[in-house]
């Protein structure tokens, strides 16, 4: 015979169904112990209007202020030149490596 840490029937604390001393415990301090990691709550509050992470003004303004930057980059740089200092330029690529067998 098995001994389940289970009530026969569901009881009630502070609204929260609870099905064991774990749930009861749980339910005491006002966690939902079907959720205990409160993610319905955090759903709820994402769900209200006042989130700003996703403000479209706030993204064309970072939008603006990205292509400002690289467009001072480009003034000072001018087009990209790779080894350009002081006349160097670098080696083929392959010419230091002797391969003899």
């Amino acid at each position: 015979m098995a001994i389940s840490g289970d009530y026969s029937t569901p009881i009630t604390v502070n609204g929260f169904v609870c099905r064991n001393c774990s749930d009861v415990a749980k339910a005491e301090k006002n966690i939902d112990p079907a959720d205990p990691t409160g993610a319905k709550e955090r759903a709820k509050k994402d769900a209200k209007g006042d989130d700003i992470r996703f403000d479209q003004q706030r993204v064309e303004d970072a939008i603006a202020a990205h292509q400002a930057q690289a467009d001072e980059v480009r003034k000072v740089d001018g087009p990209a030149r790779a080894y350009e200092t002081n006349g160097y330029t670098p080696p083929p690529p392959g010419s230091l490596i002797r391969l003899s067998a």
